[in-house]
């Protein structure tokens, strides 16, 4: 098993496509095309089959991936290995990052960062998001990993990875429910103003989401009965789910319950995800190359999307001659 050979199907797993992968690989679809029919040809059996333009590994497609990638973190640790014998001075980034998403976006970030930047080791910080842009201001870290409002804070340099709707979510017990039905798969509208009597669970004041909803709630003309806040997503869902009040969080944490009902607002409101930086500080390649990986990790999750921002633009076209493998 040629190690090339390991990424190139590792790389066509995760774009499910191939001229997708082909791009990324910086080889041709025809060529990416025969490997994989000489592979499959060798393997006696189809490795993928097509569900809607998409490519799906197949159970025996799954076996071969989960070696492949095996083999892929060998060889990587391996080559690590070997090149930190060289005596080139470490280097040291500082992040800063929510407990859930950037704890999550670093974890899955780092083996391909490392890969490429072997003598500079990351530093995260957890906090939440009031203290982390505190943090980039006060020069704690060189950058935040956190969602952001560039009409908040236009003191900051920013460097977009995806975008995420808000959703405002509720008890399903409420009558409100049965009188407009929704899914996270079909969300509908609801009026902000059907909800002037309920009460409410909030991200605390400081936060962005805080910020979004006092908005929201200025348009509808009414202030809401708040009987909890808290600045931790998890907590705000959790105590909706147990039917204290309603509530607004990222459309990607809403879903996966029964006890609640999701809704879009109108207009729809979106939360821009990417690194926070201080102002008029040189942004290294480093951390521009991070942005990148960051952006890459967010295309995987079905909740996200590209942002329309020249600076997003700006950073897939610096990269696009990049192969990278993200787990």
């Amino acid at each position: 098993m040629d190690i090339k050979e390991m990424i190139y199907f590792a790389t066509i797993a995760e774009e499910q496509n191939l001229s997708a992968a082909a791009k990324r690989l910086g080889l041709s679809q025809p060529t990416l095309s025969a490997f994989l029919s000489t592979l499959e040809d060798e393997m006696g059996t189809d490795l993928f089959y097509r569900e809607k333009k998409k490519l799906i590994p197949t159970e025996a497609g799954n076996i071969y991936l989960n070696a492949a990638r095996k083999i892929i973190r060998i060889h990587d640790s391996t080559y690590v290995s070997i090149r930190s014998l060289s005596e080139e001075p470490e280097k040291v980034l500082r992040a800063a990052g929510t407990p859930l998403r950037g704890a999550e976006m670093y974890a899955s970030i780092y083996p391909a960062f490392k890969r490429k930047y072997l003598n500079i080791r990351l530093e995260i910080l957890e906090s939440y998001t009031a203290d982390i842009m505190k943090h980039v201001e006060n020069g704690t870290v060189d950058f935040g990993m956190n969602g952001y409002l560039k009409d908040e804070h236009p003191e900051f340099t920013y460097i977009p990875a995806s975008r995420e709707e808000l959703v405002l979510v509720v008890p399903s017990f409420m009558p409100v429910t049965k009188k407009f039905p929704s899914s996270v798969s079909a969300l509908s509208t609801l009026p902000l103003t059907e909800l002037r009597d309920a009460p409410f669970v909030m991200m605390a004041e400081g936060t962005n989401i805080r910020t979004l909803t006092e908005r929201l709630f200025q348009e509808a003309g009414f202030q809401p009965m708040i009987v909890h806040q808290s600045s931790n997503n998890s907590i705000v869902k959790r105590m909706i789910i147990e039917g204290a009040g309603a509530g607004f969080l990222p459309v990607s944490l809403a879903e996966g319950s029964d006890e609640i009902t999701c809704y879009s607002l109108s207009p729809k409101v979106y939360m821009d995800l990417g690194f926070v930086l201080k102002k008029d500080v040189p942004v290294s390649k480093e951390i521009r190359y991070l942005a990148w990986l960051a952006a890459l990790s967010d295309k995987k999750l079905k909740h996200h999307f590209a942002p329309e921002d020249p600076a997003y633009d700006a950073l897939m076209e610096e990269f696009k001659d990049e192969t990278v493998l993200m787990p």
